[in-house]
């Protein structure tokens, strides 16, 4: 959950991730000031919602952390992990900014 500049709630819920079309890392839901639900919001970058991260900055821009939960599970165990067929060796952190949105 993240809340922005403009008091708005972003949510990334259990299905944010699941039956994306080719294209689309995540849907998040956006709730406005008095906690109403506004609208489903696409994000559109490359990257895998499994093994990537988002984080969001306060001045509208967005972190794509490429190999985050791979990084995550080497920081836990004996210093190597892998995902799958994510075999990803080095973490890729990629800056967006986010699109003007009303509401």
């Amino acid at each position: 959950m993240h809340v922005d500049g403009k008091g708005r709630l972003w949510v990334q819920h259990s299905r944010s991730n699941r039956d994306q079309p080719d294209g689309t890392f995540l849907n998040l839901d956006l709730y406005d000031v008095q906690g109403h639900w506004q609208r489903e919001v696409s994000l559109l970058c490359e990257g895998s919602p499994v093994s990537d991260g988002i984080r969001f900055l306060r001045d509208g821009r967005i972190l794509l952390i490429r190999g985050f939960v791979v990084a995550r599970l080497a920081c836990l165990g004996s210093g190597t992990a892998t995902l799958g067929a994510d075999d990803t060796e080095t973490v890729e952190i990629i800056c967006y900014r986010l699109p003007e949105i009303e509401g």
